[in-house]
């Protein structure tokens, strides 16, 4: 943390990654569990921030985090938190398509989806959806049509509104793509 003294910034570094630093304490099970879900709640609540206006100090924010957001991602996978990978991939769409991230994040999502384990299901709609999106904006056309097709059968199984009105409208959207009958 930083504070100011006389105009000039004192920063304090906390205890543990002081120990960790000096070789002292390496970071154990509960560090790595609050470092994941630290960085699932920041990409829960950018997924939404990156859908407003202004939102560029949000979209600098996570390109100076990404080394941190993927070394969470990587650590939720390695320990098998299927809900905080979930959170971290599908929250982070938006980041992806306007960063250019497109190939990494998708790289995530798959990692995400084949994890053992079950989620909430507004989450693994939110999860399908980003999946099923970045497949179409990367022209992988089967792929999407499949994550966008089950992101909206679970999105109907949830209480979320917003999430079963995007999950129609990207279902409609990739019809339009395909207009002969399946």
């Amino acid at each position: 943390s930083a504070e100011e003294r006389a105009g000039e910034p004192v920063f304090h570094v906390a205890e543990l990654i002081r120990r960790a630093a000096l070789g002292d304490a390496a970071p154990d099970a509960a560090w790595r569990r609050r470092h994941r879900e630290w960085f699932g709640a920041r990409a829960a609540l950018a997924s939404v921030a990156l859908t407003a206006r202004g939102s560029s100090a949000e979209m600098l924010r996570l390109r100076t985090e990404w080394p941190d957001i993927t070394a969470a991602f990587d650590c939720s996978v390695s320990d098998g938190d299927k809900e905080t990978a979930a959170t971290i991939s599908g929250g982070l769409l938006w980041f992806g398509v306007r960063a250019g991230r497109q190939q990494e994040l998708i790289a995530m999502t798959r990692q995400a989806c084949a994890l053992p384990g079950a989620v909430d299901v507004a989450l693994e709609a939110g999860l399908f959806s980003t999946r099923g999106f970045l497949a179409y904006q990367l022209g992988s056309m089967d792929e999407a049509a499949e994550w966008i097709s089950a992101a909206r059968e679970r999105a109907e199984r949830s209480d979320d509104h917003a999430l079963r009105g995007l999950a129609a409208a990207f279902s409609a959207y990739l019809l339009t793509l395909s207009p002969t009958p399946s």
